[in-house]
């Protein structure tokens, strides 16, 4: 008689997510499910944002929490699941439970919806003037120098006290980048001949950038 040997081989059980989405799209890093901790920041009109979760063994238990002003709330889990955001921070956490009941891992999303002091109080030029006029809720601006201008400072100062503002030039010297305290006086940035474009990020107090930045387009 003949004898069979049969393997039977069975995988170990997996805690992780195969996919995470969540709409609007602004998570960051882009997922990974070696990843288990993202941020999204969201503009202040979004208020609510939609969360798809997938864990890789089907017969793992996904559990979702919202930690909201150190309350924390339990959202039912489905495929789509729409979760309210109060204004400034709100954590999403994501338990995945393997089929052993034994092997866990928890994504966590850092959400923002985009905060009231991420936005300058004051944008001042030396020389020149904005326009149109400086107003928090404008982004883009304009200013035009005579041709013997050969530099631009800035004082930016945010609405919150312990923001800073991350301003970036990008012309004929190329890109560069610097960080200031609120308003600090920037150091002199060279103009060349024609449009320059200078960037500014309000940074808030968390490290998190505004998710618009004001834009000012210096014409010499």
């Amino acid at each position: 008689s003949n004898t069979y040997n049969i393997n039977i081989e069975r995988p170990d059980p997996s805690a992780l997510l195969k996919s995470l989405k969540i709409t609007p799209d602004t998570l960051d890093p882009k997922f990974n499910k070696n990843i288990f901790t993202y941020t999204a920041i969201f503009e202040d009109t979004v208020e609510e944002v939609l969360l798809q979760a997938a864990a890789e063994d089907n017969l793992a238990t996904v559990t979702v929490e919202k930690i909201e002003k150190k309350e924390i709330i339990d959202i039912p889990y489905s495929s789509d699941m729409y979760i309210p955001l109060s204004e400034g921070a709100t954590q999403i956490k994501i338990t995945v439970i393997a089929s052993d009941d034994v092997t866990e891992e928890i994504y966590l999303i850092n959400a923002y919806r985009n905060p009231v002091d991420a936005e300058l109080s004051a944008l001042v030029p030396f020389p020149g003037t904005l326009s149109p006029p400086f107003d928090p809720a404008q982004k883009n601006y304009s200013i035009d120098l005579p041709i013997e201008n050969t530099t631009i400072k800035f004082r930016p100062t945010t609405k919150a006290a312990a923001g800073t503002v991350l301003v970036t030039t990008d012309f004929g010297s190329g890109i560069e980048e610097k960080e200031y305290n609120s308003s600090a006086l920037t150091d002199p940035i060279p103009l060349d001949f024609g449009q320059n474009s200078v960037t500014m990020f309000v940074k808030t107090a968390e490290g998190l950038l505004a998710s618009e930045p004001y834009t000012i387009m210096v014409n010499r």
